[in-house]
């Protein structure tokens, strides 16, 4: 390709440093104003250096062998022309921290205990919410309300130490008993049949709350530990959510379509203790981990003591 210079442009540092597409062949190209010897003669309007009179002592067309004599700016890519960044890979989450060997042992021995009260919470369901209405005195009743958010309220407010969230539902356990509590000694009463029923209402559904937000806390606990319990606890507290949803459903159309509403309560009744009993394993197997945990962390301390 002819240039100004008559150099050749594929010997030119130019062309081959910002891809000139050629001075005299690419009218408004970038490389035109980079080159002194193109832009002289573009700026005197001559053809090539052949035509200018000064040729003969032009410092430039002495030196037009040696450019560039400094390093062609790179050319930039216009921003249109830019292509977008290679997607990054994600990076993968990282796994649940293990709990601590002093941790471990509360989540244990805490757990443990609520496996037993739920056991014993299973078998007073029947005294504390049908039977004290017509045939329990009031003292026992007292008495079995108090033990048992007393016991249950303990075993939340031990397990707050390794985990804070197992404060709500403690919080919501000592809601439920003023209202068990309300519902007892306004039982004997006839004119405040409907309050009693709102009251026990209002405890079935605060109860769901503290089932739920108890299985979310034992999920968390059990997650760096044994991710396929985790995942069931997760279920668990969806089935809960769904459960609860059709006990509420029951509720409000029991007044208008009696027997629809009675059948959705008697279903949410059933699935409830369906999902109690099945609640029982998870914390069995809870419990299991934990121990199994403790026992790796004991038999690791004691040979690590042993090579010291």
């Amino acid at each position: 390709m002819e240039s100004y210079c008559g150099k050749n442009c594929v010997q030119c540092a130019y062309g081959s440093q910002i891809r000139c597409p050629g001075c005299r062949w690419s009218p408004g190209a970038p490389g035109t104003t980079l080159c002194p010897i193109a832009r002289c003669c573009q700026e005197k309007g001559h053809e090539s250096c052949h035509t200018c009179t000064f040729k003969t002592g032009c410092n430039l067309w002495g030196r037009r062998e040696s450019f560039p004599f400094r390093p062609a700016p790179q050319q930039q890519t216009p921003s249109w022309y830019r292509s977008s960044p290679p997607p990054q890979p994600v990076p993968p989450s990282p796994p649940c921290p293990l709990p601590t060997a002093e941790a471990a042992n509360i989540l244990g021995k805490w757990t443990g205990w609520r496996f037993f009260l739920e056991l014993l919470q299973i078998g007073w369901a029947f005294l504390v919410v049908a039977i004290p209405i017509k045939s329990l005195s009031e003292t026992a009743s007292v008495i079995l309300l108090t033990l048992s958010t007393t016991f249950a309220c303990l075993s939340y407010f031990q397990l707050v130490k390794v985990q804070f969230g197992y404060l709500i539902p403690g919080c919501f356990r000592l809601t439920i008993f003023p209202l068990n509590l309300a519902a007892v000694f306004l039982s004997d009463n006839r004119r405040w049949g409907d309050q009693v029923d709102i009251l026990l209402i209002l405890c079935c559904l605060l109860y769901f709350l503290v089932e739920w937000t108890e299985a979310l806390q034992n999920k968390q606990a059990i997650a760096g530990l044994n991710p396929g319990l985790s995942k069931c606890w997760n279920g668990f507290s969806w089935a809960l959510l769904l459960i609860g949803a059709i006990a509420l459903l029951g509720i409000l159309l029991e007044s208008v379509d009696y027997s629809t509403g009675v059948s959705l309560l008697g279903c949410a009744i059933l699935c409830f203790g369906a999902a109690m009993i099945l609640k029982l394993v998870f914390l069995c197997q809870t419990v299991n981990a934990l121990t199994k945990y403790l026992s790796r962390l004991e038999k690791a301390e004691t040979s690590s003591w042993r090579r010291n």
